[in-house]
């Protein structure tokens, strides 16, 4: 009966705000293209209706992202961004293939995604050490990841930059992406910052079938950006002991 509803709503030619209140992610593939805009509130307790409004009539700029992903519909499920990286299933799969007949690929959001009443630009990504040993990791010594951040709206809000690794070889199918760290800063309209985030032997390390928690010798991709669809990268070596 809501979906009923909210098509019916549609056809007014008026402006549809859809306040989702669910406790988990839902297939939103019918209900998406009648909404101009979608709140996801989740069960927010008694106040739900203060900080709803203050987010509708901008008296608050909203920066929350997804700690899931959502899929377009039950039919994707189980989708999340960190499936192992086979030889069927990758990113680039998601972006250029269909797994289905009748729909894309996909997600409807992805993991980590979530808009504001601004606009936030990545550039810049760059790390001062492009390679380092494995023993200088198991030392202490980390990679420094630096991307600038900029607020290219006029209005200020806080922006949540997300890190991802990809290892390119591993003795274990690892996944094709992993979260290693985030930073949530606020900018002013116009402000650009730069923010980094270090890379050590606990963001690289995995433990492989002996169980034990290992760095290889490799090469990662290291994404970051708005959410786990980052796009910008770089590439880092960790040398073996030897090279």
């Amino acid at each position: 009966e809501q979906l009923e509803y909210v098509k019916k709503l549609h056809r007014f030619g008026k402006p549809v705000i859809g306040v989702l209140c669910f406790g988990r992610p839902i297939g939103l593939e019918e209900a998406e293209p009648y909404f101009d805009a979608i709140i996801y509130a989740w069960h927010s307790g008694t106040r739900s209706a203060q900080s709803i409004t203050k987010a509708l009539f901008g008296d608050i700029n909203p920066s929350g992202k997804l700690p899931m992903t959502m899929p377009r519909s039950t039919g994707q499920i189980p989708i999340y961004y960190n499936n192992a990286a086979t030889g069927r299933i990758t990113m680039a799969y998601y972006e250029s293939s269909r797994a289905y007949w009748d729909r894309s690929s996909t997600p409807m959001y992805p993991f980590g995604f979530g808009l504001s009443y601004t606009k936030f630009v990545y550039s810049d990504l760059s790390s001062q050490d492009h390679a380092l040993s494995i023993d200088e990791i198991r030392n202490g010594k980390n990679f420094v990841i630096k991307v600038k951040v900029q607020n290219a709206g006029k209005c200020g809000g806080k922006e949540t930059s997300q890190c991802y690794i990809r290892a390119l070889k591993s003795s274990m199918i690892r996944p094709q992406r992993e979260l290693k760290g985030f930073v949530k800063k606020y900018y002013a309209p116009g402000e650009e910052s730069y923010i980094q985030f270090e890379l050590g032997f606990d963001e690289l390390a995995f433990f492989n079938e002996s169980s034990d928690f290992v760095v290889e010798p490799g090469k990662f991709e290291v994404f970051v950006g708005s959410d786990c669809y980052a796009k910008e990268y770089i590439t880092i070596n960790v040398k073996g002991t030897r090279d």
